[in-house]
């Protein structure tokens, strides 16, 4: 210990006497070590922690999927859980709901918006968690009862009534409806999601259609049993579904996905992926200080001759050069951890994409540890090559390279040669991921979303119950708002819908008269949106054939809807214009689903009057749907997206929406204005961040890369100043010299370039889920990177041959004389 002690001391020392290397080196490892830090314990929070439940790993998300109609995790049809659930053999419990937004009004303030889920009563004992106050729904064993209870978070619980205990039994009004509050939940507690308000279930599912798919669910495994074991049974139960329900259930599976995997959704593959990326970066700045302490060998070739000649055998020579290394991996640390803390801090507090769990990411133990354990590693990586290279030439060959003008050793040379192929080899992994990453989103932005953002602003509402029971007052209060903004000064076009673009509406089963579906067969099926007059042209959704909503449609009119493009490719293939489907009537399939089944209208047949064009109404990198949309005064809604078109900004159009609702229902309570523009960003939000971040990691590769051949090729060139000199002495012309160095780092770039290219192939199927219409090896990307990289190559190569080429053979050859 006590020699272990001096070598430190001396170490520092020895750092002391070259500062620039040392903050260079310092500089790239925390670099390095600070961004892999950071990626770890947010991927520890998101990905690898265990979630707040009872055993979770027992929790299995429920979903529904459907090949035939591109659905890979749809939402479930209450009555099929119901037959899901009853997998008694596989599932110890499971549990439902879906998710409205709610007013929430009584006499601790103004009216408010509140994030909810209507639950099936057995929620809380399935996730094994209590409230810390009060109790949960007491409906016994039954998944849903008569009375109207809720249960509220304590993030609402603190911040609208102030913590205060009494809160239990508080009457509330939930749309209008009053509910008792009979629990509030732990500190933290937020399933699924950022939700203040869980509604007890109050209908029955069983009374429901098989044809709706709204619910999430969520089940636990019984002891012992496997998630493969659950999606085996729920395979052979969905076969047998379809089989007797082929009207409604032919084609649809379940899938029983681990919760933790649900939880992460789409971030954990992209955190993972970064995970792997600053990984790299590591590596990187590891092969780049032990360029540098390759580079020091041969000046430090005196110091190793004596220390030699006194006695110091080898190890005790690589102990001492190693313990240089580690000394520069804990100054590294220091502030890698402040790096990693930072960044930690600043994810927590913005929320980016409101990644799930993220706030919990934090340098705890386990984080600790893995810094601890990349700086070990790191200290291995860059510091055992050049101890190595450095203990092993002994006091004769130090000696001799201590002398002037020599060549360095045949070792030490090879050594360089192999840390520039890694280096080029890694920065090649980075180039070729990010571009990728680059193409696809740019594939993503260019897609037509089938609206026209600009100036345009959504404002959610939801009638209370209580004061809108009457399906005409909802069609009028909404009629009346529209009108008042076609006239307001800030608005140019007003309409509503109850789902805007990019956002799912119900999907549903229709059918066609002249084409009914085969005996069995299971229907067609659409996303059924209501929309009022103006809401096609508010949003420049183009009419493509007919006419869109207008004042002749009404509760007493013939009833009619619109239809996209796309329906009307799939129903009538065989015309070319989209007038094919106008007259054409519709069969619609909303009986006892929802508030679209509670229409005022009681026919079941419809006229389409106009098409109009497709809008991506799922996500923009989703394809196109079937999209039928009712007329709201036909098919009221109380929940709709009230949207303005105006050139005085968001704010402006907010004001003017808020402004004459209140004056129409002062009561209301009105969501958050959102822009259409920041609703299109926010569909790619993922993508741009996770390209920035991958695009940020590979120019800092290229830069380090760079920098490495660069410090290589210029202290070899000083190495071999001597050599050069000679050849410049026997006739050896400039311009031939420079080729000489160039085509040596060339030929290294390339095998590099080689290794990195082949690596590259490989682990871009980590990206594949990730690219929207780019394949994970495109061509364009996998030419142009390297052929970047090259460029940045044969500029550090050089710069340091042009050097070697304006030295005079004769002062070269005087100062080794």
């Amino acid at each position: 210990m006590e020699s272990f002690v001096r070598d430190l001391g001396y170490g520092l020392r020895a750092l002391r006497r070259r500062p620039g290397v040392t903050l260079a080196a310092v500089l790239a490892l925390a670099l390095g070590l600070g961004a892999n830090t950071a990626i770890f314990s947010i991927v520890h929070a998101v990905v690898l922690a265990p979630l707040p439940y009872a055993e979770p790993e027992q929790l299995v998300a429920l979903s529904e999927t459907n090949a035939a109609k591109g659905l890979e995790r749809e939402r479930l049809s209450p009555v099929n859980f119901l037959d899901y659930r009853s997998l008694t053999a596989v599932f110890a419990d499971a549990a439902a709901w879906w998710q409205p937004e709610v007013n929430l009004a009584d006499a601790a303030g103004e009216p408010l918006r509140v994030s909810a889920v209507e639950t099936s009563s057995n929620l809380f004992s399935v996730l094994g968690v209590q409230p810390r106050l009060g109790r949960s729904f007491a409906f016994g064993r039954a998944l849903h009862g008569t009375a109207n209870e809720v249960v509220i978070s304590d993030r609402l619980w603190r911040g609208r009534y102030g913590g205060d205990g009494r809160v239990l039994g508080r009457v509330v009004r939930l749309d209008g409806r009053v509910y008792t509050v009979v629990g509030v939940m732990p500190p933290g507690f937020s399933f699924p999601g950022e939700i203040d308000v869980w509604q007890g279930l109050t209908w029955d599912l069983a009374g429901h259609s098989r044809s709706a798919h709204f619910m999430a669910a969520v089940a636990r495994l019984r002891p012992g049993v496997k998630p493969a074991r659950a999606q085996a049974e729920l395979g052979a139960l969905t076969r047998r579904l379809g089989a007797e329900h082929r009207e409604s259930n032919l084609g649809w599976g379940a899938l029983a996905v681990p919760l933790r995997e649900q939880v992460a959704g789409s971030f954990g593959p992209a955190l993972e992926v970064l995970l792997a990326a600053v990984s790299l970066l590591l590596l990187l700045a590891c092969a780049n200080v032990s360029s540098l302490l390759l580079a020091l060998a041969g000046a430090r070739a005196r110091e190793v001759a004596v220390r030699a000649a006194l006695g110091a055998s080898r190890g005790r020579l690589l102990r001492q050069f190693l313990s240089e290394s580690l000394l520069l991996g804990l100054l590294a640390a220091v502030p890698a951890l402040g790096l990693a803390g930072a960044g930690v801090r600043l994810a927590a507090i913005t929320r980016p994409l409101d990644i799930p769990r993220i706030g919990a990411a934090a340098l705890d133990a386990r984080v600790l540890g893995f810094g601890l354990g990349a700086a070990l590693l790191a200290v291995v990586l860059f510091g055992l090559l050049p101890a190595l290279q450095m203990s092993r030439s002994g006091m004769r060959g130090a000696l001799q390279e201590a002398g002037r003008g020599l060549a360095p050793a045949g070792a030490r040379r090879r050594a360089r040669a192999a840390i520039m192929v890694v280096e080029v080899a890694l920065a090649a992994v980075l180039l070729v991921g990010a571009g990728l990453l680059i193409r696809g989103f740019v594939r993503l932005v260019r897609q037509e979303p089938g609206f026209r953002p600009e100036q345009v602003v959504a404002v959610n509402m939801e009638l209370p119950y209580n004061l809108y029971g009457d399906w005409r007052r909802v069609s009028r209060f909404y009629g009346e708002l529209l009108d008042r903004l076609a006239v307001h000064p800030e608005v140019r076009a007003a309409g509503a819908a109850s789902f805007l673009p990019l956002a799912p509406g119900w999907r549903i089963a229709y059918g066609l008269p002249d084409r009914p579906a085969p005996a069995g067969e299971q229907e067609p099926t659409a996303q059924y949106v209501t929309a009022a007059a103006g809401y096609f042209e508010t949003l420049g959704i183009p009419l493509l054939a007919g006419r869109t909503f207008d004042r002749r449609d009404t509760d007493r009119s013939p009833p009619v809807v619109l239809v996209n493009r796309e329906l009307e490719r799939r129903a009538w293939p065989g015309g070319q214009a989209p007038a094919n489907a106008v007259g054409k009537v519709l069969l619609s399939r909303t009986d006892g689903i929802g508030p679209l089944g509670s229409s005022l209208m009681k026919s079941h047949e419809f006229e389409i009057v106009g098409v109009v064009g497709d809008v991506k109404n799922d996500s923009l990198a989703g394809s196109v749907e079937p999209t039928v949309y009712f007329v709201q005064t036909q098919f009221p809604y109380r929940n709709l997206e009230v949207v303005a078109r105006g050139a005085g900004g968001p704010a402006r159009l907010a004001a003017a929406i808020r402004s004459e609702a209140r004056r129409l229902d002062p009561s209301l309570a009105l969501s958050t204005a959102r822009s259409l523009e920041g609703i299109l960003d926010q569909s790619t939000a993922q993508a741009r961040l996770l390209m920035w971040l991958m695009s940020s990691l590979a120019g800092l590769a290229l830069l380090l890369a760079a920098v490495g051949v660069y410090g290589i090729f210029a202290h070899a060139v000083g190495q071999r100043r001597g050599e050069m000199g000679v050849r410049l002495a026997l006739g050896a012309s400039p311009a031939r010299l420079r080729r000489l160095v160039v085509g040596e780092g060339m030929r290294l770039a390339g095998l590099g370039l080689g290794l990195g290219t082949l690596a590259a192939l490989v682990l871009s199927r980590l990206l594949a889920g990730l690219l929207y219409g780019v394949p994970a090896r495109d061509a364009l990307v996998f030419t142009t990177a390297p052929l970047l990289l090259l460029a940045v190559v044969f500029v550090a190569c050089d710069l340091p041959a042009r050097r070697a080429a304006r030295l005079e053979p004769r002062e070269v050859l005087r100062a080794d004389g």
